[in-house]
């Protein structure tokens, strides 16, 4: 088992810490049944092994950290417009979800979130950064059940590179339906824009745009979750005017595939490759 010391590399000792932010409901009538939170955490335990692990990546400024808000409709993960990465280190948002299907009951459980350095951060290079979430994710995941590619505006050769590279070092070609393509602040954008976007974003990462699992409510009612998809959450609106893009992304998180015959159903998790420290 790998040391205390070596689980929380990479993060700000106890005197430089930033103050933690005030936690508040994003929206006071949406649903709070499906992923709720519990605590913010340096580093995971043995304890946490079983539990639905969730990773957002994605470049400086696309929003993951705000997405991370809108699953736990908490204001739980600092947000701002800058251009240096508000994520300064690899924090775990830590609680419980549910989900209700009618042939497999209901999945419930502990959840990680985890919230990744921007790429291309202006303090740091995006192999600093690769590294550092490699890094991090090596020592406190052994698997990880989605992964949430994060993008927004125009997506620049260096990040998608580095994403590409986190890709292949997770083996995205045999879990495809274990990622998560988010074009993110597609709220000022029109349908056919948003389609345009996602098709790009897809393209780029070799992702099927129309990717899709398939799952039963607990009313019966058979579903199609679409794991690629664009989001917009501005900031002052009604859970009324982003309840379709807040279902959505709340569903592709934790679907857990074509109704599996485990919890964890499809190809399995992911397993993370402990034994590879840089990818060339």
């Amino acid at each position: 088992h790998l040391s205390t010391f070596s689980k929380v590399l990479n993060t700000f000792p106890e005197e430089i810490k930033p103050v933690e932010i005030e936690k508040i409901p994003l929206y006071y009538n949406a649903p709070t049944d499906m992923i709720k939170y519990d605590r913010t955490s340096e580093a995971l335990t043995d304890a946490d092994s079983s539990a639905y692990n969730i990773v957002f990546l994605g470049p400086t400024g696309s929003g993951k950290s705000h997405l991370i808000n809108n699953a736990f409709n908490l204001s739980v993960c600092e947000t701002a417009a800058s251009v240096f990465s508000v994520t300064r280190e690899i924090k775990f948002y830590q609680g419980t979800y549910c989900w209700d299907t009618v042939r497999r009951g209901s999945y419930s459980g502990p959840v990680n979130i985890i919230d990744t350095i921007g790429f291309c951060d202006s303090l740091m290079s995006a192999d600093e950064v690769l590294d550092a979430i490699k890094e991090r994710v090596k020592v406190n995941l052994a698997y990880i059940d989605k992964v949430v590619i994060v993008c927004s505006g125009r997506i620049e050769k260096p990040h998608s590179k580095s994403i590409k590279k986190f890709m292949e070092w997770l083996s995205f070609t045999k879990y495809k339906n274990k990622f998560v393509f988010v074009y993110n602040k597609a709220d000022l954008l029109n349908s056919q824009e948003r389609m345009t976007n996602l098709l790009t974003m897809c393209s780029i990462f070799g992702a099927d745009t129309h990717q899709t699992n398939f799952g039963t409510t607990k009313n019966g009612q058979v579903i199609s979750i679409k794991m690629n998809l664009t989001t917009g959450f501005p900031p002052g609106k009604s859970y009324s005017e982003i309840e379709h893009d807040h279902t959505n992304f709340t569903r592709a998180l934790l679907c857990v595939g074509n109704e599996p015959e485990g919890l964890f159903g499809g190809n399995g998790r992911i397993p993370v490759d402990k034994n590879m420290c840089t990818i060339l």
